[in-house]
């Protein structure tokens, strides 16, 4: 995509690919802001990973067993953010991390 839209520009009289790259930058910078509130409406893993479905998050046991569990789907409710789970529901804030590491990491510090 980047080379086309450099090859396309290339084709132009200078003057008009100025511009035409200047509204090319404008809508871009339209657009992340866009995708970035989609973003940031996301609920995040304790370690500010934002969550989708389809992605795995990691729980460390009060035994220090880590478990992961696939994110079959998110609800968010007034007060609550619910991740559930095939066989679970659990409360996403503050209790999942976004990879085995972080979550071990997590019960050490907490140790």
């Amino acid at each position: 995509m980047e080379n086309d839209i450099r090859d396309y520009l290339r084709t132009l009289p200078p003057h008009v690919a100025s511009r035409q790259a200047a509204r090319l930058l404008a809508e871009a910078a339209d657009e992340i802001v866009r995708l970035r509130a989609i973003v940031d409406k996301l609920p995040t893993t304790a370690d500010g990973v934002s969550v989708v479905p389809g992605m795995n998050v990691y729980f460390q046991w009060h035994s220090g067993e880590i478990v992961r569990h696939p994110v079959a789907f998110i609800r968010i409710d007034k007060d609550d953010t619910w991740l559930y789970f095939e066989r679970a529901l659990y409360r996403s804030t503050g209790v999942c991390y976004s990879t085995r590491e972080a979550a071990d990491a997590a019960g050490k510090d907490g140790e």
